[in-house]
């Protein structure tokens, strides 16, 4: 239980001499300080280059035509398919018999029992019956 509280007080910690470490760099070293900033900006936008334009390309003007197509396609088929449904809907409504009518034509579901095997003895550890407890019988060893 003691795990988070130290967790947390580690990560108050750090941010602490974060904090502490960007403003001793912003009084004594002002020009130190824009340049580490103006590199981890040109490294992070090198790195977004780099991974949407050379690892994962984008699709050909050809294949983008195709994709949107199909976006309205689907869309339009949604479309049509709610259109239908909400059709359906206001049928079921509009013939939707009272709630005596409905439970009066409800009948009675037929249950059936199945039968086990309830005369066999099983052999194995979990075969005990409950309240009962099976003991092994204590085998006397001659030496």
């Amino acid at each position: 239980m003691m795990r988070r509280p130290l967790i947390k007080t580690l990560l108050y910690g750090v941010i602490t001499l974060g904090v502490v470490g960007f403003l001793y760099e912003l009084i004594n070293k002002p020009t130190s300080l824009l340049r580490t900033i103006g590199f981890t900006v040109l490294f992070l936008v090198i790195f977004y280059v780099f991974f949407n334009y050379i690892l994962r390309p984008g699709q050909s003007g050809q294949q983008s035509k195709e994709y949107i197509r199909a976006v309205k396609q689907s869309k339009s088929r949604l479309r049509e398919r709610t259109q239908k449904q909400a059709d359906v809907r206001s049928l079921k409504k509009s013939k939707r018999p009272n709630k005596l009518q409905t439970m009066k034509k409800r009948k009675e579901t037929q249950l059936t029992v199945i039968e086990g095997k309830k005369g066999k003895k099983k052999i194995g550890p979990f075969s005990r019956k409950r309240g009962t407890s099976q003991v092994p019988a204590k085998s006397a060893h001659v030496l």
